[in-house]
């Protein structure tokens, strides 16, 4: 049965239907819940994202040598892409050296996923530098940039002959070839080395001049030996095979004259006499030829700077030989003799002012004063070691510092770098506080700056430098990088500077 509702309930609906405003959170609520759902999804896939496109700016080698006025140096600049990058960018080059310039020029272009070569001249007569040298990359605003190490300098390179060596069994005879950096000392073996001899090596010298620079080994077995005649790259340093010649038998030792016009070579002629061969040096080609055979019973020969006067030791006499030089064939015409048993000329320094001569066993060092207009030797009372068996003497170009490679009477059986100061005046030798320094079986001072001395490297059968205080000529580890020596049998080392 139907009942009419009762007047409360009424009268609730009828305060239900009456309209009022909404409340603030409930005016709010749709914006809050579109915030959420554009954070959140509200349960839906989420939007996707577009990675901006981008580019990385390679570049190999960090480090550049550029050889003064001979060769270049190349980089490789490469544009790797980001995100599907493919626009082209702007190399931006900055911060060259005076004299260095760069192929292409700055500012040049590499497409995204291309690479560039760079290559770095440097010409001729422009001063050494090492600085830093910024490659900036631009496409629109994306920019990245990247700093390589540029050295200019003159290129000079270091030959080390190996040979075969008594209780060791080794049967390799060859040439190393290094490429040095007269800015930081760093030591690079030059690609294709290193060069094969025929025989082992007895000695090895070399000459440069305006034409061309070449390198001089002398091999033997038995009483033959050969003379190979090598071409140096001077942009490279890479030795090309010249000449084979054939000396007189029983070749013993190389000299050369200051001026690279000569080569002498001690041996013996057709009737079994000692002879002292001259060899004029082609100057452009570097090929030989014998222009006379004088003298003879020679152990030793130093031509003293600036080439007028010549110095050799002779073992049977126990002499000190003073020769004059013909400037046209090389012959020696002896002036006088000196009375200097069981010594041994090492050298003279730069300058010619003095001659240096080695005692066998521990006698030390025997110094001489040069004079320039007769040749005539001038004993010079030195304090200068103690020494044994000095081997060799390099000076640094000022002829400020010398340094021998010889033993020391405190040790046994090794070979040290022992510094020393040159006097001026005389060409007396001071020793330098510390020495000796390291050991090792040769060294000579770079000669384009003198800044580092060669000789092996910390590490065993490598080839590293050592550098020289410009104030005290005191001898510390380089910094530069080493190179392995081919063989653990070095005979000796030469550096060549090839003239710009």
């Amino acid at each position: 049965m139907f009942t009419e509702p009762s007047r409360d309930i009424k009268k609730r609906k009828n305060a239900q239907s009456i309209w009022r405003p909404p409340s603030l959170f409930e005016a709010a609520l749709p914006l809050l819940l579109l915030i959420t759902c554009s954070l959140t999804g509200c349960g839906g896939p989420p939007a996707p994202t577009t990675p901006t496109p981008d580019f990385v700016l390679a570049v190999s080698p960090q480090s550049v040598f550029v050889p003064i006025g001979f060769s270049s140096a190349n980089l490789q600049v490469s544009v790797q892409a980001l995100n599907g990058f493919n626009q082209a960018v702007t190399i931006s080059v900055s911060g060259l050296p005076a004299g260095v310039t760069t192929t292409p020029n700055s500012p040049f272009n590499v497409n995204a996923g291309a690479s560039q070569t760079l290559t770095f001249s440097g010409a001729t007569g422009i001063r050494p530098a090492l600085q830093q040298v910024s490659l900036q990359g631009a496409s629109g605003a994306v920019i990245h940039s990247s700093v390589v190490s540029l050295s200019e300098a003159n290129p000079v390179y270091a030959y080390v002959a190996n040979g075969k060596v008594e209780n060791i069994p080794l049967d390799a005879n060859d040439i190393a070839e290094f490429a040095v950096d007269a800015n930081t000392g760093s030591v690079s073996s030059v690609p294709g080395g290193p060069i094969n001899l025929p025989e082992p090596p007895i000695d090895l010298t070399a000459v440069s001049s305006a034409n061309g620079a070449f390198l001089f080994v002398l091999t033997a077995t038995g009483p033959f030996t050969h003379l190979e005649s090598f071409n140096i790259d001077s942009a490279s340093g890479k030795l090309t095979l010249l000449q084979t010649t054939y000396p007189n038998p029983g070749g013993s030792r190389l000299a050369t004259h200051p001026s690279g016009k000569f080569l002498f070579v001690q041996g013996v002629d057709a009737q079994g006499n000692s002879c002292l061969s001259a060899y004029l040096v082609d100057p452009t080609t570097g090929n030989l030829t014998e222009s006379s055979c004088s003298l003879g019973g020679l152990e030793s020969l130093v031509v003293a700077p600036p080439g007028h006067f010549a110095y050799g030791w002779t073992l049977e006499l126990g002499t000190i030989n003073i020769y004059s030089v013909n400037l046209n064939d090389g012959s020696l015409t002896s002036l006088q003799t000196v009375a200097s048993d069981q010594t041994n000329p090492l050298g003279s320094d730069p300058f010619g002012r003095a001659l240096y001569a080695g005692v066998s066993g521990c006698g030390g060092l025997l110094i001489w004063s040069i004079d320039p207009n007769s040749g005539s030797l001038t004993r010079v009372n030195t304090s200068f070691g103690p020494l044994c068996d000095p081997a060799s003497i390099s000076f640094t170009p000022n002829d400020s510092f010398a340094y021998l490679i010889a033993g020391s009477s405190n040790q046994s059986v090794t070979s040290n770098i022992y510094a020393a100061a040159v006097d001026p005046a005389t060409g007396n030798l001071t020793n330098v506080p510390g020495s000796p320094f390291t050991s090792s079986l040769f060294g000579q001072v770079e000669p384009s700056q003198g800044k580092f001395l060669l000789g092996l490297g910390p590490k065993p059968n490598t080839v590293g430098s050592y550098a020289i205080d410009p104030a005290t000529g005191a001898l510390s580890q380089g910094s530069g990088t080493t190179a392995p020596l081919p063989e653990p049998a070095p005979v000796k080392m030469v550096i060549v500077e090839p003239a710009p």
